[in-house]
């Protein structure tokens, strides 16, 4: 972090209103991210999504897109009671005034509030066992090791049209997946990659709530799935839908004719 504190000024027709910038770096960069994937989740839209999607500690948590690993990261950290940017600088700790014993105390109370013992189940796979090092490397940064080794949070290579449910029981996938002409690597459009994606949940994730981020408004259509639910997000400029599908067993067909007779709503 650089030693400047930066300064905004307003002003209007009787006063200037000065304001100290206390944070440094946005708020939203927790201190542990250093590799990145195509397209990062910022880290606290994951976490907004997180929140959104209702899913509890005690379900299984799975990310078959997972990049950089933010979801799952986000995901441990808020089962394990982790503040969030308990691994950051700010820029208050520069002030002349900062109280550097307070702070220190203040963050020993929150690493005491941490809970390692809880029972977590998180996984996150990719189809690139490049961006998978990135991932576990960045969950490291964030002081998650222990949970890597005791196997509580995965990371590992997978295409997500083959992959399969990471627990006997069912549980809660939350996915940022890829938006545009063309999935990675480069060999479909991501039209044709994720049917292929849906059909794969349609018959291995019998249980299991779905929630995808996507700009494609027509996502449900064109994977035959009628949403059960769906969010108005911005991720950044774009303007993206957060939409939930429940994989009923026996429902995929009927569904799949809902869909092709009508139109998302919007």
């Amino acid at each position: 972090m650089k030693n400047t504190t930066r300064i905004s000024r307003f002003v209007d027709n009787q006063k200037v209103t000065l304001y100290l910038d206390t944070s440094g770096e946005s708020l939203f960069k927790r201190g542990w991210r250093r590799d990145k994937g195509e397209a990062p989740l910022k880290e606290n839209l994951a976490a907004g999504l997180i929140g959104l999607s209702g899913w509890e500690p005690s379900q299984p948590l799975y990310d078959p897109f997972c990049g950089s690993g933010t979801i799952i990261i986000e995901a441990a950290t808020i089962a394990i009671n982790m503040a969030p940017g308990i691994t950051r600088r700010f820029g208050f700790e520069k002030f002349k005034f900062f109280n550097s014993e307070v702070w220190q105390a203040l963050k020993t109370e929150a690493r005491a509030a941490i809970n390692w013992d809880v029972d977590i189940n998180l996984a996150g796979s990719d189809i690139s066992t490049q961006i998978i090092e990135k991932a576990s490397k960045n969950a490291q940064l964030a002081g998650l090791t222990k949970l890597l080794i005791e196997r509580k949070i995965k990371f590992f290579p997978c295409d997500a049209r083959e992959a399969r449910p990471t627990s006997e029981t069912s549980g809660v996938i939350i996915a940022n997946p890829p938006y545009g002409e063309q999935s990675n690597p480069k060999s479909a459009s991501v039209a044709s990659m994720m049917k292929n994606v849906a059909d794969n949940l349609k018959h291995n994730f019998e249980n299991w709530v779905v929630w995808m981020l996507t700009s494609d408004l027509n996502l449900p259509r064109q994977i035959r799935l009628q949403e059960s639910r769906k969010i108005v997000i911005f991720n950044g400029p774009l303007e993206c839908r957060f939409f939930r599908f429940l994989m009923i067993p026996g429902s995929n067909r009927r569904e799949s004719k809902a869909v092709k007779t009508s139109s998302p709503k919007e």
